[in-house]
C-alpha cells in the first residue's frame, strides 16, 4: 500500500482520494496576542513543528502576527504548515515570511498540472 499526498487525484487504479479541509487560520489583522493565536489550529500546527525544527523558536505577541500570515500564505494546508516550519532553523521566521511571497510570485505564471 502506498499513501501518497498531492494537489491533483493521481488517477491510479484502485486510487482513493479523500480531500482534506484546511486547517481554520485567523483572518488579516494587525493585533493579535500569543494566546488568540493558538486558538487557530493553523498557527497551532505550525508552533509545535517550528518548536521542534528551531530550539529557540517561541509564539509570542511580537511574532503572532507574521506566524498567521504564513499560515494564511499557506492556505491552512497541513503538509504546507509542516513543510514551511521544518525551515525555520535554516530561514528564521521573517526569512521564511519573505521567502513565502517571493515563492508565490515564481508560482504566479504557469500550469500547476503536467502536460500530457
Amino acid at each position: 500500500q502506498i499513501l501518497a499526498t498531492s494537489r491533483e487525484p493521481l488517477m491510479a487504479a484502485s486510487e482513493t482520494v479523500v480531500r482534506l479541509t484546511p486547517l481554520p487560520f485567523p483572518p488579516e489583522s494587525t493585533s493579535l496576542t500569543a494566546a488568540e493565536a493558538m486558538r487557530y489550529p493553523a498557527i497551532e500546527l505550525f508552533v509545535q513543528r517550528a518548536m521542534s525544527s528551531a530550539d529557540a523558536f517561541e509564539l509570542t505577541d511580537d511574532n503572532a502576527a507574521l506566524i498567521a500570515e504564513v499560515c494564511r500564505h499557506l492556505d491552512g494546508i497541513p503538509l504546507a504548515i509542516e513543510l514551511a516550519a521544518a525551515r525555520m532553523d535554516l530561514l528564521g521566521l521573517e526569512g521564511l515570511a519573505n521567502s513565502l511571497v517571493d515563492q508565490l510570485l515564481l508560482n504566479a505564471r504557469g500550469r500547476r498540472t503536467a502536460h500530457r
